[in-house]
């Protein structure tokens, strides 16, 4: 996760900085859509890293302990918002 957001802030497209960035580009077609593939490609990052969570802890699902049931919580959570 650190890494894709050190990736969002290189690539000036993280959410945080989303709608100083959108004001910026206003009528750069070429610029908004570079923006929108980063975007399309930082989602499909954040699908993959939950997926890898989900193999590589399968007992996730079970929330056996404290700790699974709040990994498998934040994975439920952003694949709500995907």
């Amino acid at each position: 996760m650190l890494a894709l957001q050190k990736a969002l802030i290189e690539a000036g497209s993280h959410p945080q900085h989303q709608g100083e960035l959108l004001a910026q580009l206003q009528g750069d077609a070429i610029g908004m859509a570079e923006v929108a593939l980063v975007g399309r490609e930082a989602l499909w990052q954040l699908q993959s890293i939950l997926n890898a969570s989900h193999r590589r802890w399968p007992q996730l699902s079970d929330r056996a302990t404290p700790m699974d049931a709040a990994v498998a919580d934040w994975c439920d959570w952003a694949l709500q918002r995907l």
